[in-house]
């Protein structure tokens, strides 16, 4: 069923939402207030929330190019967003080049936040969050920290978005599950991919989740896949990341810009 948030911003400026379907409402998040302006002429509406990242989100990895994709895609492509966080960058390269976008979100809050900001561009017609976790698991537990009253929340861990519990992951064998908020259903690339005939730019960035995707990709998701940007963490490394997507015969993807601390950049040959 559909539902509608009312959400208050920091000049108490009333707006309302269609279609906002999570359950945490808009109001409880860290006193938001909504940034708009241009870019390139590019009109833009985001929401921020006070003490998170979500200024970061937009300025670094859409108009700053984080994920170093200017100048690939065009109004004919399609990207494919995991990790999404706000939206900065599904949202943000969508509005320049006027492609399609797909993007996977774990973290209720931010699944809500990425609802509210295609509202806002009105780009629904061409933009998606789906609040989904890339995971080879059904379920997984989410520590969901831009949640106010939560940001303490083992704080010897310190992810800035979320962390997938993953059995299989050495580093948390010995985790307290009960510290998780709640599951979020998985999903695996494949079946992200299932209805994708091509896919100009894949964006990794899930905090693990890439691990997953080294398990499961297969050699006809990698076949849709030109470019892919990714993040790596929990003790996997670039050239295993490289290696991982290039086990497959006919397919190979090279490095296509120099690796930073943001992640490697990769060009199917």
């Amino acid at each position: 069923m559909n539902t509608i948030r009312y959400f208050t911003t920091k000049n108490n400026d009333s707006l309302e939402f269609d279609d906002l379907t999570s359950s945490i409402s808009l109001d409880d998040m860290n006193n938001p207030g909504i940034i708009h302006g241009y870019f390139k002429d590019i009109p833009y509406k985001f929401i921020h929330r006070h003490e998170t990242i979500d200024m970061d989100s937009i300025t670094s990895s859409w108009m700053s190019d984080e994920y170093k994709c200017r100048g690939l895609i065009s109004s004919d492509d399609y990207v494919v967003d995991i990790g999404s966080y706000a939206g900065g960058f599904g949202i943000g390269v969508a509005l320049e080049t006027g492609c399609k976008s797909l993007m996977i979100e774990a973290s209720e809050s931010n699944y809500t936040i990425c609802q509210a900001n295609i509202s806002l561009n009105e780009i629904g017609d061409r933009v998606f969050v789906k609040h989904l976790a890339l995971s080879s698991e059904k379920k997984v537990g989410i520590i969901d920290q831009n949640i106010k009253h939560h940001q303490d929340l083992n704080a010897s861990f310190n992810p800035h978005k979320y962390i997938v519990h993953t059995s299989d992951l050495e580093c948390y064998k010995n985790f307290d599950r009960s510290n998780f908020l709640y599951d979020v259903d998985g999903i695996n690339i494949n079946e992200i991919f299932s209805d994708i005939e091509s896919c100009k730019f894949l964006k990794l960035d899930c905090e693990g989740g890439e691990i997953s995707f080294l398990n499961d990709v297969t050699k006809d998701t990698l076949s849709k896949i030109e470019y892919i940007s990714a993040e790596v963490h929990l003790g996997l490394t670039h050239e295993e990341f490289l290696e991982g997507v290039n086990s497959f015969d006919d397919i190979t993807f090279i490095e296509r810009l120099e690796r930073n601390t943001h992640g490697i950049f990769l060009k199917k040959e």
